[in-house]
């Protein structure tokens, strides 16, 4: 909206906060500054349809229609995370690793997997193989290719016996 009238030759500033707020950033997780930007991008959202609003370019419901849907999606966005952590930091899983996937685990590792896999659903393979992780891990960590081979492996048998038993509880 905002484009299409600027187009005709009017330009709308966005409402904001005079003087703006400044505030000095320090995390210790690159979580907190990709936090930090959803909370901007949502200022942003908010500011850009009370604009309209407030200009006659969308109705007072339909803003806050637009303002809820937005706010409906980020929740979402910080609901799943907090769902693995709290399935990831039960007792029971506090020594799960990649090791438990292989089929040589002893049966502690084996029901740590079976738990994990019941709470959180399929874990991608390449998570488990380490091919995949943050772009900002620390983690140097590397499994041998003898370690990833036995992971897939056991990963397949996995998904082999959940699809012969759903009641097993593995996916």
């Amino acid at each position: 909206s905002l484009d299409a009238i600027r187009q005709r030759g009017m330009t709308l500033s966005l409402l904001g906060s005079n003087p703006p707020v400044t505030v000095r950033l320090d995390f210790g997780s690159p979580y907190g500054f990709a936090t930090a930007e959803t909370v901007l991008a949502f200022d942003r959202h908010v500011r850009v349809v009370r604009t309209l609003v407030s200009r006659d370019r969308m109705s007072g419901e339909a803003g806050q229609k637009a303002i809820r849907d937005f706010q409906s999606s980020l929740r979402g966005l910080f609901l799943e995370p907090i769902r693995w952590e709290r399935a990831l930091l039960r007792d029971d899983l506090a020594a799960l690793g990649r090791r438990d996937f292989l089929p040589d685990a002893d049966e502690a590792a084996t029901l740590r997997v079976r738990t994990v896999m019941s709470l959180l659903g399929e874990i991608p393979p390449k998570v488990i193989t380490g091919a995949m992780q943050p772009r900002h891990t620390r983690r140097r960590a590397k499994l041998s290719p003898a370690d990833v081979r036995a992971l897939r492996e056991a990963l397949d048998r996995l998904a082999i016996e959940a699809i012969a038993d759903p009641r097993a509880g593995l996916l």
